[in-house]
């Protein structure tokens, strides 16, 4: 069972909302092909697809949401 897996079951069974590390990183191919300078915009990608998830989210004092995510930010 994978992260994604994982968090996918524990936020089904709190009806919690989901932050799930993106899967289709444009960057991610030239970084395994070790492509001088892809490592830091696969990463930089990363960052930029969970922040824009993340903005999306139910949070603060009022809310009452439980947010489960497949990383550590």
């Amino acid at each position: 069972m994978g992260k994604s897996t994982l968090a996918n079951i524990i936020a089904d069974r709190l009806n919690a909302q989901r932050v799930i590390e993106p899967e289709d990183n444009p960057f991610l191919r030239p970084f395994y092909e070790g492509e001088r300078g892809a490592g830091f915009q696969a990463q930089f990608a990363f960052l930029s697809d969970v922040l824009n998830s993340c903005a999306l989210l139910e949070v603060g004092p009022k809310s009452r949401k439980t947010v489960v995510a497949d990383y550590i930010f």
